[in-house]
């Protein structure tokens, strides 16, 4: 039985999932569309049953907080010049060989030391007290942490921030949709 870290304690409600018999769920936040029995966890060991009800474990918790020059994303014309908030999540749906950040994307291999705790006033005030306008959700796909991101987007958006949002987009139509709107 693997050791159960701190950050891996509490969840939050997670979103886009329905009940199957015997009180397991499915999860419809990306094509693996995970069939989760009660105490386990998705393929991205994001996303646990607890009693029947899905949670999302990373809520607020990820890898520091960066501010960076929008040149080290791929999209450093959008903004030439511009300072950015890069946020990354922990754990993926993906198991990319040639990842570069498979020790936060690979949920076994993270450490309570690597976590951090946010709220999405916590990100937001941070970007608007350091005059920071786009926030990017990087590193890790952000599509594992849907539901903080949703929440924080939502609020970066009513004070003028912008959202570069750098994802494989492996999910399924129903997410995208929530994502594009």
């Amino acid at each position: 039985m693997a050791v159960v870290k701190q950050w891996q304690k509490t969840g939050h409600p997670a979103r886009l999932w329905h009940s199957l018999p015997d009180s397991a769920i499915q999860c419809e936040l990306c094509p693996r569309a995970c069939k989760i029995s009660v105490g386990r966890t998705g393929t991205c060991r994001m996303r646990r049953n607890e009693n029947g009800s899905l949670v999302s474990l990373n809520y607020g918790k990820s890898v520091p907080m960066t501010q960076e020059c929008i040149e080290t994303e791929a999209v450093y014309h959008y903004a030439p010049g511009e300072q950015i908030l890069s946020l990354g999540n922990i754990g993926c749906m993906l198991r990319c060989d040639f990842c570069q950040n498979w020790t936060t994307s690979q949920a076994r291999y993270v450490q309570d030391s690597n976590v951090m705790y946010y709220s999405p006033e916590d990100v937001v005030n941070y970007a608007l007290k350091h005059n920071i306008r786009v926030l990017s959700w990087t590193y890790n796909d952000p599509i594992v942490w849907h539901e903080f991101v949703m929440d924080t987007a939502r609020l970066a958006r009513q004070h003028g921030l912008k959202n570069l949002y750098k994802s494989a987009f492996i999910s399924v139509r129903k997410v995208l949709m929530i994502y594009l709107k």
